[in-house]
């Protein structure tokens, strides 16, 4: 139970492909000890992260979880480093005694930059030491080993041409005759972390049914997860019962949800959409076994990175601003997708710890997306005598989403999106009409172009705006009637 606490709450420590970690071999006669007796460092060496295998397995060996905010030290006994060749020159040179790192606390501050030995000693080592993991005098007894064989290995890799500009990571284990433990595979180091998990996660235990599985129990408020089920919101009932204290689910539905959640933010996320973010959540209809579902999961998880690559590589890894900016394929993929998954879509706004949900779409069938798509390649076809924006390149639903964003809410004059709540709620209501079988408001169109033109002195600005309102309209017209629900423009 407390290595599933530990799995649900773990982020990578690294991108696997930008991480080098510096393994520090602790000579420990036993590694099943509840107190560990560290003898001495009988090597250190450098692996990159990617060698460990997928993130699944490299969450498994060296799960990274932010601790509480007043906690010194992470779970397990590793720690990120910011390496440069001249102040870690400066540190070697420095010659520091364990007795000058433990007693002079000034010694520090003489450093222009947070010394590398001094400070895994005092937020890793000696912190091991107090609680009780490492014996009574270890860290003492194995300073010379650690700075005779880790500032090679630290001045190799600041040399290192291919690796000097990744991030590293120190992390320490055990030798088992040359190989290497890692600190979930060492009793001590695994029991620390399990019992240092309380201080990650609230619990309140309560005597009633969690609404989700109906086990008898609860103990962890939904609003910790999901941040915007909050008490102020009308859609949930603690909003007209104050009594009710929010919503409480039991610790086997919030691990879940935890991981899913996780999952979501990870990989089934987009941007583009300004300071707002796309939760893109599948739903299997009909019978379907665990593979087919982990199947989907991948496909969608391989659509998004692969878009999200090649934007990294169209803008040499700036942050994509505008719908506009993202290759126009990501939306059309979904729409190709197995006709046994709906899609549910949050547009949400990230603030500090908070999460606003400004949009909620459910049950979006892929054939939906594919027939819009097919409606706004012919408007685009029929008016191409006018439109000269359209003329090269594939009409898709990428297309159409990007021209209602850049519509309502993109600024061709400053060339960044309008900061407007007003406009984005306008943007996300046509949108969440297109996707949800409802009617486009025509009369938002009307109105964002009579307030876009009036205040644009600009002629490529208004000839630019002026055919998005008529594609837009006749987008309108043509799924309006569509749907029998035909409206005038």
């Amino acid at each position: 139970g407390g290595l599933e606490k530990i799995y649900a709450y773990a982020k990578l420590i690294g991108d696997p492909q930008n991480t080098v970690l510096v393994r520090v071999f602790l000579d420990i006669p036993s590694t099943d000890a509840e107190v560990l007796d560290v003898r001495g460092v009988s090597n250190v060496d450098i692996q990159d992260l990617s060698t460990l295998g997928s993130e699944g397995d490299i969450k498994k060996l060296l799960p990274y979880v932010e601790t509480a905010k007043n906690s010194s030290f992470q779970l397990l006994p590793m720690l990120n480093l910011s390496l440069k060749k001249k102040s870690l020159t400066e540190e070697v040179e420095k010659n520091l005694s364990y007795e000058d790192i433990v007693s002079n606390g000034d010694v520090i501050k003489e450093f222009r930059k947070l010394p590398v030995i001094p400070t895994l000693l005092r937020r890793v080592l000696l912190y091991l030491e107090k609680e009780g993991v490492f014996t009574e005098g270890s860290v003492k007894s194995i300073y010379g080993d650690l700075v005779k064989k880790l500032y090679p290995v630290l001045l190799d890799l600041v040399n290192d041409k291919a690796r000097k500009k990744k991030k590293v990571v120190v992390v320490f284990g055990a030798d088992v005759n040359g190989k290497f433990l890692y600190p979930l595979e060492i009793k001590a180091f695994r029991e620390f972390a399990i019992g240092k998990m309380k201080d990650v996660i609230k619990t309140e235990y309560r005597d009633e049914v969690c609404p989700l599985c109906g086990r008898w129990g609860t103990s962890h408020r939904l609003s910790d997860i999901l941040k915007f089920a909050t008490l102020d919101k009308p859609g949930f009932a603690p909003f007209f019962n104050k009594s009710l204290a929010g919503i409480y689910i039991c610790e086997k539905c919030y691990l879940k949800l935890k991981r899913a959640m996780d999952y979501i933010d990870r990989y089934l996320s987009i941007g583009g959409f300004g300071d707002l973010t796309l939760w893109v959540i599948p739903e299997i209809v009909g019978y379907h076994d665990r593979n087919y579902t982990e199947k989907i999961l991948r496909m969608l998880k391989r659509i998004i990175a692969e878009e999200k690559a090649k934007e990294d590589q169209k803008k040499g890894k700036k942050k994509i601003k505008t719908s506009e900016e993202r290759e126009k394929r990501l939306w059309q993929r979904f729409a190709e997708v197995d006709a046994s998954v709906v899609f549910h879509m949050l547009f949400v706004k990230k603030q500090n710890n908070a999460v606003q949900v400004k949009l909620m779409i459910h049950d979006i069938p892929p054939s939906r997306m594919a027939r819009i798509a097919n409606l706004y390649k012919n408007v685009v076809s029929k008016w191409a005598w006018l439109d000269r924006s359209h003329s090269s390149g594939e009409i898709n639903l990428d297309v159409l989403i990007a021209d209602i964003w850049k519509f309502f809410v993109y600024d061709l004059n400053t060339s960044s999106t309008r900061d407007n709540s007003y406009l984005v709620q306008n943007a996300l209501q046509v949108i969440g009409n297109l996707l949800e079988k409802e009617k486009l408001p025509a009369d938002k169109i009307k109105s964002a172009y009579m307030s876009v033109v009036g205040s644009s002195s600009k002629q490529d600005f208004i000839r630019f705006i002026t055919d998005r309102a008529m594609l837009l309209s006749e987008m309108a017209y043509a799924l309006n009637k569509n749907e029998g629900e035909v409206q005038g423009i």
